[in-house]
C-alpha cells in the first residue's frame, strides 16, 4: 500500500512537472498559430513546451488574427523578429523578448510600450495605437521608426545616431529635435504642432514631410541631397531650395510666401505634364510641384521661365509669375512710401511716367523672364515711358538715384 502511495505521488510530481514545462497561451487564436507553425512546435503535439518556445530564434507573423491576449509571447526570449499589427491586444509585454530586431504591432489598442530591454531592435512600428508616451533611449542601434496616430506630445530621438527613417506624422509633437540623427534620410513629422524644425545637422536628408504644421520658417540650405520636401499648410513667408541640386518634388502650397526661389539647376528633373510621387508611406499622391495659395508671391525664381510657364502654371496663383531673377522684388525700399518717387498711372496700357525728388540716374524694366526690355540712364528727374510693344502684363522697374533703389511692379494691361 505505501508502495502504491508513493508511485502515486511520483506520478502527480511528474505530472505537475510536464504541466510546468507547457507555455500557458490563453488565446485561441493565438495558440493555434503557434501549434501550427511547426518550425516552432517541433514535437507535433497540441502544446508548446518552454524549451521550444525559448530556442526558437525565428519570427512570428500573427498579424490579422483577431488575438486579445499575447500572453505566452514571454517564453520566446529568443524571438527575432515580433509581428502582431491589427489585432484588438490592449497590451504587449516585450521585456524577455531581448534578441527582437524587429518590432511590428500597428493597429492594436495598446496604450504602453516599454522597449527598455530591447537594446538591438532596429526596425520599430507603432502607429495607429494609443501611446500617449515612447522612450527608445536604451534603442540604440534603431535605424527605422514609424510611431505615426497616436497621441505623443514629445520624441526624444537624441541617443538613436543610427535612425535611418522617422515617420512621426499625425501625434501632438510640439518640438522635435533630429540634430542628433546626422544618418536620417527620410523624415515625416507632418501634421503636428511644430513653430519650427531645425535641420541644418540632416545632411543625409532625401525625403522631408513637415506639412499640416505651424511652421514660420524653413532652413534647407544644408540639405544638399533632398529630392522631396513637402511644406505646405503652414506659416512660412520665404522659402529657398536654390542649393538643393537633387530636389525634384516640392509642395509649399498654403503658406504666406513672398519669397521662392526654386532656381537648383534641376527644374527639368521634375515630374512634369500631371506626374505625381508617392512618399515612403503610399498616402495620397502630390504633385512634383505646387506653390498655390500663397496670396503675397509675385515672383517665383527659376531655371527656366518658359519651362515653368509651360508646366507650371496652374500650380501657382494668378498673382504670381516666374523669373530667372526675382531680386528686384526683394530690393524694394520705402522710397515710394515715401513719395520719393512715383509712377502713374498703374495699371497702364505701356506708356506711364516716373517722377523722382532726386535725379534719375538709371533704370532697368523686366519682364516677368528676368530678361531687360528697356534700359536708360536719363540723369533727370523725370522719364516718359513707353512700353506697349515691348511689355505686356506684370514688369518691374529697377530705379536708381544719388539717394536709393527703388523696384516697383507695373501692370501692362
Amino acid at each position: 500500500m505505501k508502495n502504491i502511495f508513493l508511485l502515486l505521488c511520483v506520478f502527480i510530481g511528474l505530472k505537475n512537472i510536464s504541466n510546468a514545462q507547457i507555455v500557458n497561451i490563453p488565446d485561441a487564436h493565438f495558440k493555434a498559430y503557434l501549434v501550427g507553425t511547426t518550425s516552432i512546435n517541433t514535437n507535433s503535439d497540441s502544446e508548446i513546451q518552454v524549451s521550444e518556445a525559448s530556442t526558437y530564434t525565428g519570427s512570428i507573423s500573427v498579424s490579422n488574427r483577431g488575438i486579445n491576449d499575447l500572453t505566452g509571447i514571454e517564453e520566446f526570449t529568443s524571438l527575432t523578429v515580433l509581428e502582431v499589427a491589427n489585432n484588438p491586444v490592449t497590451s504587449l509585454n516585450v521585456s524577455s523578448n531581448t534578441n527582437l530586431t524587429r518590432l511590428l504591432c500597428d493597429q492594436t489598442s495598446i496604450s504602453t510600450l516599454n522597449l527598455s530591454k530591447n537594446i538591438v531592435l532596429k526596425e520599430l512600428y507603432c502607429s495607429y495605437c494609443h501611446l500617449t508616451s515612447l522612450n527608445i533611449s536604451t534603442n540604440t542601434l534603431i535605424t527605422f521608426l514609424q510611431c505615426s496616430n497616436n497621441q505623443l506630445t514629445s520624441l526624444n530621438t537624441s541617443y538613436n545616431t543610427a535612425l535611418f527613417t522617422l515617420i512621426c506624422d499625425y501625434n501632438q509633437l510640439t518640438n522635435l529635435d533630429v540634430s542628433s540623427n546626422t544618418a536620417l534620410s527620410v523624415l515625416e513629422c507632418n501634421n503636428n504642432q511644430l513653430t519650427s524644425l531645425n535641420i541644418l545637422s540632416n545632411t543625409a536628408l532625401s525625403n522631408l514631410r513637415c506639412d499640416y504644421n505651424q511652421l514660420i520658417s524653413l532652413n534647407v540650405s544644408s540639405n544638399t541631397t533632398l529630392s522631396k520636401l513637402q511644406c505646405n499648410h503652414n506659416q512660412l513667408t520665404s522659402l529657398d531650395v536654390s542649393k538643393n541640386h537633387s530636389l525634384s518634388s516640392l509642395d509649399c502650397s498654403e503658406n504666406l510666401l513672398t519669397v521662392l526661389n526654386v532656381k537648383n539647376g534641376n527644374n527639368n528633373n521634375f515630374i512634369t505634364g500631371g506626374g505625381y510621387v508617392y512618399d515612403i508611406c503610399c498616402t495620397p499622391p502630390q504633385a512634383t510641384f505646387n506653390a498655390i495659395s500663397n496670396a503675397n508671391l509675385q515672383c517665383i525664381q527659376v531655371d527656366d521661365a518658359a519651362y515653368s510657364v509651360n508646366n507650371w502654371s496652374n500650380k501657382i496663383d494668378s498673382t504670381a509669375s516666374f523669373s530667372l531673377n526675382c531680386n528686384y522684388v526683394t530690393e524694394i525700399t520705402e522710397s515710394t512710401i515715401n513719395n520719393t518717387i512715383s509712377i502713374f498711372p498703374n495699371p497702364n496700357n505701356g506708356n506711364f511716367k516716373i517722377e523722382s525728388i532726386k535725379n534719375i540716374i538709371s533704370l532697368e524694366i523686366s519682364d516677368t523672364y528676368g530678361s531687360i526690355v528697356l534700359s536708360q540712364k536719363p540723369n533727370i528727374n523725370y522719364v516718359i515711358i513707353n512700353l506697349s510693344e515691348l511689355c505686356k502684363g506684370v514688369c518691374f522697374v529697377k530705379i536708381i538715384t544719388t539717394s536709393s533703389i527703388v523696384v516697383e511692379k507695373i501692370i501692362i494691361q
